[in-house]
């Protein structure tokens, strides 16, 4: 199938240079969307890792979004939150003019990407994280997230044992001590789960020596005893970042996966 893209469009009115979307657009929509978010340590990295993904995908019917958003130290953890919600209405937004369904969106990120989708997928539409003046439909939650190694707890000690670096420390403007735990734990989303979260699709490396499985186990094994939706694909010997591509054996297993739990919860 032909896929025909559109890079750098705008999904906000504000912060036009760094708010930016890339699209790929099928030639025969199946009525499913994608939106991935890129990783880089929340201070890096580009949308265009996901384009292998996207048009892969998309040469499946889904019409597929991969977003740019405020990069540290630009951006604090509240504006790429915010950023994250705003990408995801406008995904909403286009639903009806591109042909995909406001109720079969899902959202991809790896790493830090991987934090912010999980993020998106257990913010409640009242819940006032990420919130901007042109954030008009508060229920962003995707209706189903791929998390590829995901920061998914961002304070450090038991049971979490979390992604805690400067960046992380710089965003949030201070170190997780008595007086900013609360609001490292409002940016975990393992502290965030509740039985409206959204189902979630795992893969992560065992080998992986930046974020540890323990990210997604922890996550997956939490969903399930919120009665959500939750497949977990570890993969043997395989480290951080894998996934920005359709050509290794853990991308191509990882995008089967995906295919597969998506047919399998929407088809």
């Amino acid at each position: 199938m032909d896929v025909r893209s559109e890079f750098d469009r705008p999904y906000s009115e504000a912060h036009t240079d760094h708010r930016l979307m890339d699209w790929y657009y099928p030639e025969t929509p199946n009525g499913h969307a994608m939106l991935w978010i890129h990783g880089g340590g929340f201070s890096g990295g580009s949308k265009k890792q996901w384009r292998p993904v996207c048009n892969h995908f998309a040469a499946l019917g889904y019409t597929c979004a991969t977003a740019e958003y405020r990069l540290a130290p630009v951006g604090d953890m509240a504006d790429q939150v915010a950023d994250s919600r705003l990408a995801m209405q406008h995904m909403r937004d286009r639903a009806t003019e591109l042909g995909y369904r406001t109720d079969r969106i899902a959202a991809g990120g790896s790493s830090a990407g991987g934090h912010l989708v999980c993020m998106l997928g257990t913010i409640a539409a009242d819940d006032s994280i990420g919130t901007d003046p042109e954030l008009l439909r508060p229920d962003t939650r995707p209706n189903l997230v791929y998390a590829y190694c995901p920061v998914t707890c961002i304070y450090p000690g038991p049971p979490h044992f979390g992604y805690c670096s400067e960046t992380v420390k710089g965003m949030l403007h201070g170190p997780p001590d008595d007086d900013r735990i609360d609001a490292y734990r409002a940016a975990s989303p393992i502290d965030r789960i509740d039985a409206h979260s959204a189902p979630t699709l795992f893969i992560h490396g065992d080998a992986d020596e930046t974020v540890p499985l323990s990210h997604s186990t922890n996550f997956h094994r939490l969903l399930l005893e919120h009665d959500v939706a939750s497949r977990l694909l570890v993969l043997t010997g395989v480290k951080h970042g894998f996934g920005y591509g359709v050509q290794s054996d853990s991308q191509l297993a990882a995008i089967d996966h995906v295919e597969r739990y998506t047919r399998s919860l929407w088809d």
